[in-house]
């Protein structure tokens, strides 16, 4: 099995974003200029650059996402985001539910309006 190695050297340019996702004031932003150098190996058989790019770019901006996710001023935000996802997965399974129950009735309505022509 033949190993590679791909470098991705990547540039993003971005509006300065404040380093907290709470409303209050804050001085601190990010830069508005990343540089990403990312090195990757991977095998010929599975070698995929959009995989490998992907990969490296995910972890970098994960560990970012993480330091703010965790900090103390953004957890009742973050859990109003959770509370709020859990109602919206309740209303679709609703709504889901609702939407067979329409289903039914139509196919009654219609399984009737047969019987009816026929008597």
């Amino acid at each position: 099995m033949m190993i590679s190695s791909s470098v991705i050297n990547i540039t993003i340019r971005v509006p300065s974003l404040p380093l907290s996702l709470s409303s209050s004031p804050s001085n601190k932003t990010f830069p508005n200029t990343f540089f990403f150098k990312c090195r990757s190996s991977s095998s010929k058989n599975n070698n995929s650059d959009d995989n490998d790019f992907k990969d490296a770019l995910s972890g970098m901006m994960g560990e970012q996402v993480e330091e703010l996710l965790s900090r103390e001023e953004n957890k009742v935000l973050m859990d109003r985001l959770e509370k709020a996802s859990e109602r919206v997965e309740i209303a679709r399974t609703e709504l889901a539910f609702i939407e067979k129950q329409e289903l039914a009735l139509k196919q009654f309505k219609d399984y009737t309006q047969q019987l009816e022509g026929k008597a």
